[in-house]
């Protein structure tokens, strides 16, 4: 299945992965996805950053409001 997706949509999925480790996350979730997404370089990045919408921004609402889990 994952072979499917193009080149820069795995790309975030496994950014995104990423991202649930090193919050300590259980689960990939929409949160890890728009890291993902922010952290990349791309269109859709590009496009939230006009929103005032950046990765260090988002992520430190992530961790205010879900918090980092126990290892």
């Amino acid at each position: 299945m994952f072979g499917n997706f193009e080149e820069e949509a795995r790309k975030v999925l496994v950014n995104a992965k990423k991202e649930m480790y090193e919050l300590n996350h259980p689960y990939v979730s929409s949160e890890h996805l728009l890291l993902a997404i922010l952290k990349g370089d791309n269109e859709i990045s590009d496009k939230l950053k006009t929103f005032d919408l950046d990765y260090n921004r988002f992520k430190d609402e992530v961790i205010k409001i879900m918090g980092k889990g126990s290892s």
